[in-house]
């Protein structure tokens, strides 16, 4: 009998380890705004943290890189990537914009979003995109479950602009 109470009492227990989380995760992470140098997939990289979480984990964002140019126009893709406290990759997000510029005047044609999970207990809840003047914005909600509740949910909003110039931001 003291077995069976024990075994109750451990799963008791367990159980709310498991649901501890839940109302933690929701405040946890705090905005900064840091250049640091930190380990990405073992790799020393200086980036920039935009959001620091309680577990270790941070949010850092990559520079816009060109996808491709053609006259008077540019395509470009942003992307936001969380690491965990080892600086291994959980998941990352994209924004891709398509925008015209003359010197006077951009604007941003089209805009695009997609997501990329490296960590199974990661999943995309929604991405969505839109261009508006000379932005391109992509809104991203990212939980985290654990048997199917979700411990943690990191909404993340990239933009993307383009002067009128052609440099990008």
């Amino acid at each position: 009998m003291k077995r069976v109470i024990a075994f109750f009492l451990t799963g008791v227990c367990a159980l709310g380890v498991v649901f501890t989380p839940v109302a933690a995760k929701a405040y946890a992470e705090q905005n900064v705004v840091e250049i640091t140098n930190i380990k990405v997939d073992g790799v020393w990289k200086q980036v920039r943290v935009v959001k620091a979480f309680e577990d270790g984990s941070r949010l850092y964002e990559e520079k816009p890189a060109v996808i491709q140019t053609v006259r008077g126009g540019v395509t470009s893709q942003k992307a936001y990537h969380h690491i965990n406290s080892s600086g291994n990759r959980l998941w990352s997000a994209t924004v891709v914009g398509s925008f015209t510029y003359n010197g006077s005047t951009s604007s941003c044609t089209s805009a695009s979003c997609s997501t990329t999970i490296y960590n199974g207990n990661w999943s995309e809840q929604s991405c969505s995109a839109y261009p508006s003047g000379n932005t391109a914005t992509g809104n991203v909600t990212m939980i985290r479950k654990v048997l199917f509740i979700v411990l943690e949910t990191v909404p993340v909003t990239i933009t993307l602009t383009c002067d009128k110039n052609g440099n990008l931001s």
